[in-house]
């Protein structure tokens, strides 16, 4: 399926396509639904039952990860107007669920690692139908509003594909730690870092095979990779401040908003998208610089205590 069909203009990035054989798309399918499943084994329900009392930075993060990121980013592409292939890949990036290191950056910020870890959880367990709907919905407003050439988005083939890598692991996940508590804590671990390893060696070939590509239109690539994601960050930490969330819930919402499974987005590039180049490459570059980026801003939180008061 084409990324994109219509009169536009199109630039030379936009008819690029990166391409992989069936067995290599494979692959990557079966190396997202293994590290779904290793995921499955993490979820604990303790840190949801934790946030019962008090739901309402639960809520916010929704909010933030599910309405402010898909918005913020139409707004921006309306706005600046990149070229159409870079606002697929920034849309679908935007509707991708969050990604698991963002755990991490959580611990290294001082945030609320319990919000953290419960935002990231609700998000993938949402994705499924989350991902490509709001994907569907914010293309088809762009399009509309006159910035992208037609587009036809399989809604139906993205479901069920998000569904077979995302939600049936993570459902098998469930099973397997239910009836083998024991095992799957032993094995959680390792099984979390061979499937990561599996997809980083996937991403860094293709990388490899299309570096050329990648050279040509760092500039670009950086320019709006940057600005959608310090949006994201900043975004998700002025929903906190607007609400009157504690400092350490803010932080969280933070880097929670900043942080997206790129790898996801990688899969359905590849499977629905022919390979689209811009696409690709946004997605590829966002795996890359969110976790560079909320590094940083970890790092420097690191060295601030968090405000224990709600004061702005």
């Amino acid at each position: 399926m084409r990324a994109f069909a219509g009169s536009l203009p199109m630039s030379a990035l936009d008819q690029a396509s990166i391409h992989f054989s069936a067995e290599s798309l494979r692959v990557l399918n079966l190396a997202l639904a293994f590290l779904m499943f290793a995921v499955s084994l993490f979820i604990e329900r303790e840190p949801l039952a934790k946030l019962r009392r008090q739901p309402r930075g639960l809520l916010v993060g929704l909010v933030s990860q599910w309405l402010y990121m898909p918005l913020m980013t139409v707004a921006l592409i309306l706005l600046l107007k990149p070229p159409p292939g870079l606002a697929l890949g920034m849309l679908l990036v935007s509707a991708c669920p969050g990604g698991n290191v963002s755990n991490y950056l959580s611990m290294l910020a001082r945030a609320n690692v319990v919000l953290g870890i419960s935002l990231v959880t609700i998000s993938t367990l949402t994705a499924a139908v989350a991902t490509p709907g709001l994907f569907a919905l914010t293309a088809r407003a762009v399009g509309a509003a006159g910035a992208l050439p037609e587009l036809h988005v399989d809604l139906v083939g993205m479901l069920w594909t998000v569904l077979a890598i995302v939600a049936l692991p993570l459902f098998l996940g469930g099973l397997f730690r239910h009836y083998a508590p024991a095992l799957a804590l032993r094995i959680r671990q390792p099984l979390r870092i061979a499937a990561g390893l599996l997809l980083l060696a996937f991403i860094v070939g293709g990388f490899a095979g299309n570096y050329r590509l990648f050279l040509e239109h760092i500039e670009a690539l950086f320019g709006w990779v940057f600005l959608l994601n310090a949006l994201a960050i900043a975004g998700g930490y002025g929903l906190g401040w607007l609400f009157r969330l504690p400092e350490a819930d803010r932080r969280a919402l933070a880097i929670e908003t900043g942080i997206h499974n790129s790898g996801l987005g990688l899969v359905l590039i590849f499977n629905f998208f022919d390979g689209s180049g811009p696409m690709a490459l946004i997605a590829a570059w966002w795996g890359v610089w969110h976790i560079l980026a909320g590094g940083v801003v970890a790092a420097v939180w690191s060295r601030i205590p968090p405000r224990t008061g709600l004061e702005a």
